[in-house]
């Protein structure tokens, strides 16, 4: 593939002084506009400055007539700054200038006879040739200005999971670090990718997540860009009164909405369905890129992951080059038949890319899809084995980094502690947040150390007090959590209280004998989860030394899940209480 690059054409250089653009006569502009053009091998991610709109087969960013919206690429070019080199430079970019326009790009068959050059020869800024090695195939990155009009995100945020943290909220909406919720992680991995427009989907408890993504992605913050975020909850309709089936089926109850139809926009090419219940970091852009170079119908993102694991995940059979012939939803004991000579699957991380027209056909067949009436409720049992059944062009994208499910309260501790890791944590707390923006709804102070503190490896929320004599090892201190004097934190997770306090209304709260939420004075706490509004009383050791495995004791304001104490949402821990 060649990437033809514009600089701008009244940029100023030593051979031809700044001049405003209006005064630069036509056939002079078209000089210099050759002069400074060059022919180039793509060779990995990438991100040229372009006139570009639409798509072809040869270049999905450039249009036939090659005139559009600016996309930007990251492409190193070799330009002229020598006069003399000029008629070298013109004489080779004429030879693949589009005739008849002196503003448009190459025509899809010019582009590809220089493709079929072997090898390419390319004349540098000294007037040198050169010649460029062959490389092997490279997924492009699809720039954010494609991926925003031809990508809609649709995130899955309505499942109810077996955890002591969601009886007053939905997964998704437990935070994450210090100052996220989990609904957060596929939100920024979208907005990195330059995807602006998203629908979250939710059922179960699914107040915080609409307050959350209504105060911290408001329509105005996209700008001139007219993207969203729009939380999708399930409602009785007169075809459906009845809540989502599975997945799949929540898509197709809200395929009204998710076709823009009455927004005015451009309808998309592809969509990525995301799972909101998973802590992860992906080039979202990359994926779509592999998805569009394969032509696939559906892409599956996946990662190795050992058998035992396995059983409880979607597991894809595919090829060398990714085609996949084969999906087994929760295979369980038959899961030694797909894994590879090492003993590893390839499991399906419940991210995926459909084309609109697929999705269609797939679900918009009411309860039942074309493929002899079987149901389409869950994407990994349904859908994906439906689409292999019509002969759809199935491939899966292997992710080489960091993915964790979160869905049970052991994965969401561990995800949480290897975010306070200063050697071995697989994924920094800073890159699950790089593309959110400062508007979270919410003004709060810095986190305080009052006097002699002692903090390793941990994570301290804003509004956060730690007070003299305290100690925080390898823990999330979340915000507007308040830690005693002489307390220790060890391997534990503070979720925070939605409530700031000063600490003149502390005082005049102690004055009173009300609580405060926090942790006393001389308490101890390791390996534990304390939820919000939570307050733990002077002198209390919360350790689990018995090593209990399972114990409901919500009466008294705890539960013990895999050997994890949670200390539940607004309960109260007496001074001296040992668990």
């Amino acid at each position: 593939a060649k990437v033809f690059v514009v600089v701008d054409i009244a940029a100023p250089s030593r051979d031809f002084p700044a001049t405003p653009r209006s005064r630069i006569p036509y056939r002079e502009r078209i000089i210099r506009m050759n002069a400074r053009m060059c022919v180039m091998r793509s060779a990995g991610p990438r991100t040229t400055r372009t006139r570009a709109a639409g798509r072809d087969e040869q270049n999905p960013s450039l249009s036939e007539t090659g005139r559009g919206r600016v996309t930007r690429s990251d492409v190193t070019r070799s330009s002229t700054s020598h006069v003399n080199n000029m008629r070298e430079n013109s004489a080779m970019t004429s030879a693949v200038w589009k005739e008849g326009s002196p503003l448009a790009f190459p025509s899809p068959s010019v582009a590809e006879s220089y493709s079929r050059q072997e090898p390419p020869t390319v004349v540098d800024s000294m007037g040198r040739e050169r010649e460029m090695e062959k490389e092997k195939e490279v997924v492009q990155i699809v720039d954010c200005v494609n991926m925003g009009s031809t990508t809609r995100a649709v995130i899955l945020a309505g499942g109810e999971q077996k955890n002591p943290l969601t009886h007053y909220r939905a997964m998704p909406a437990v935070s994450i670090g210090s100052c996220m919720m989990l609904i957060d992680v596929p939100i920024n991995n979208c907005l990195s990718a330059g995807i602006n427009k998203m629908y979250v989907l939710t059922q179960f408890q699914s107040h915080q997540i609409n307050s959350h993504v209504a105060s911290a992605y408001p329509p105005q913050g996209f700008g001139h860009t007219s993207g969203w975020v729009d939380v999708l909850t399930a409602q009785q309709t007169v075809a459906a009164k009845e809540w989502y089936k599975g997945s799949a089926d929540a898509i197709r109850r809200n395929l009204m909405e998710l076709k823009d139809e009455a927004r005015g926009v451009e309808p998309a090419e592809d969509y990525v369905i995301m799972s909101g219940t998973a802590v992860y970091n992906m080039e979202i852009s990359r994926v779509v890129g592999f998805h569009r170079m394969r032509k696939a119908d559906i892409t599956i993102c996946s990662l190795q992951m050992g058998a035992e694991a396995a059983k409880t995940k979607g597991v894809v059979v595919a090829d060398e080059v990714g085609l996949v012939s084969g999906f087994h939803e929760k295979p369980g004991g038959r899961v030694s038949d797909l894994v590879n000579d090492d003993n590893q699957a390839l499991v399906s991380m419940g991210v995926y890319v459909i084309k609109r027209d697929v999705m269609l056909r797939l679900l918009e067949d009411g309860d039942s899809s074309s493929m002899g009436g079987r149901p389409m409720e869950h994407i990994g049992h349904h859908m994906i084995p439906a689409a292999l059944e019509i002969g759809a062009r199935v491939f899966t994208y292997e992710h080489d980094g960091y993915w964790k499910d979160v869905s049970t309260l052991r994965d969401y501790y561990e995800a949480n502690i290897a975010l306070t890791s200063k050697s071995k944590t697989p994924i920094k707390f800073f890159e699950l947040e790089r593309a959110i923006s400062a508007k979270k709804g919410k003004m709060l102070p810095p986190a305080k150390m009052c006097g002699s503190v002692d903090i390793d490896e941990s994570i301290l929320g804003d509004g956060a007090i730690l007070s003299d004599g305290c100690v925080s090892r390898r823990s999330i201190i979340g915000e507007n959590v308040l830690v005693g004097a002489g307390s220790i934190i060890e391997d534990s997770l503070l979720l925070g209280s939605p409530v700031w306090t000063s600490e003149s209304q502390r005082e005049a709260a102690k004055a009173r004998g009300d609580l405060i939420f926090g942790v006393g004075r001389n308490s101890v706490l390791k390996r534990c989860v304390v939820d919000e509004n939570a307050y733990i009383g002077d002198g209390c050791i919360v350790r689990n030394d018995a090593g209990v495995a399972e114990a409901d004791r919500s009466s008294e304001g705890y539960m013990i899940q895999d050997g994890l104490i949670v200390v539940l949402k607004n309960a109260v821990i007496p001074d001296g209480t040992v668990i």
